[in-house]
This record gives structure tokens, C-alpha cells and sequence, in this order.
């Protein structure tokens, strides 16, 4: 039977070197930056439309941090559904919209835990300023 190696046979110096490696570990490579990679992406709304608006239509340009995101979208705190940038919303009614889209990194799984929000109002129509003359008056 051969027997295990036991840290005896090894020389003095190299002992040293392993043990001295061993407590610098924790110095030299903390655990939080052992952490950074490990967050969610962050997803940024780069388009959508303007403060208010009469239109009733919306589209939304979306982009996150992460090679492969799926996105996730709600209006006006409805569940959040799958969605795809650019994301069009049609029949609006009037009124305050909110729109709040997060990705997840298709690789890692990790959420975005902060979703991005974009805030806008459908306004109501101008009225058509009248175009018909009135009729001439007859001398």
C-alpha cells in the first residue's frame, strides 16, 4: 500500500509560500469582487413617445446590458408579459400610461431588479379648426 503525501516531505519554503497564499486569498480577492459579474443586467428604454400626445399608438426601444436578454413588459401595472423591442401598443385611451420593461439574461438567468419606466399621456384630439367659409353676402 502506498501512503497518502503527507506536507512533511515537502520542502520548508514551499510550505511557507502555500500557507502565506492561503491568507493573502481573501485580501488579494475579496468575495464582493468575487460577486460583481453575478447582478442582473439593466434595461434602458432609449425610445417612446413624448410627454403627451394625442396619438393613441405607442412604441418603445428597449436594450439591456446582456448578450441575450428577454425582455419583460407591463402597461399601467398590468402582469408582466414576454415582449420584444420594438414594442407597439395600439388603442391607447386617454389618459396617464406607464410603461415598466426588465430582461433577463438568457445565459445566467439573473433579473434586472430595477425594471426601467417610461411615463407619457394620451391627450384627447385637438378639434379641427373649421375650414368651410361662410357663405358670401349677397349686395
Amino acid at each position: 500500500m502506498i501512503p497518502p503525501p503527507s506536507l512533511r516531505y515537502l520542502p520548508h519554503g514551499l510550505l511557507a509560500s502555500m500557507l502565506l497564499c492561503l491568507m493573502l486569498t481573501p485580501v488579494l480577492f475579496p468575495p464582493s469582487l468575487a460577486r460583481a459579474g453575478n447582478e442582473g443586467p439593466d434595461t434602458f428604454i432609449d425610445e417612446g413617445p413624448p410627454g403627451a400626445t394625442p396619438s393613441r399608438e405607442a412604441t418603445f426601444v428597449f436594450t439591456a446590458t446582456t448578450l441575450k436578454p428577454v425582455f419583460w413588459c407591463s402597461l399601467d401595472g398590468s402582469l408582466y408579459i414576454p415582449c420584444e423591442s420594438p414594442w407597439r401598443l395600439k388603442d391607447l385611451p386617454v389618459g396617464e400610461h406607464t410603461v415598466d420593461v426588465y430582461a433577463v439574461d438568457v445565459n445566467t438567468a439573473h433579473r434586472d431588479s430595477t425594471p426601467s419606466g417610461w411615463v407619457w399621456r394620451v391627450t384627447e384630439a385637438a378639434p379641427r379648426a373649421n375650414t368651410a367659409r361662410p357663405p358670401a353676402s349677397a349686395p
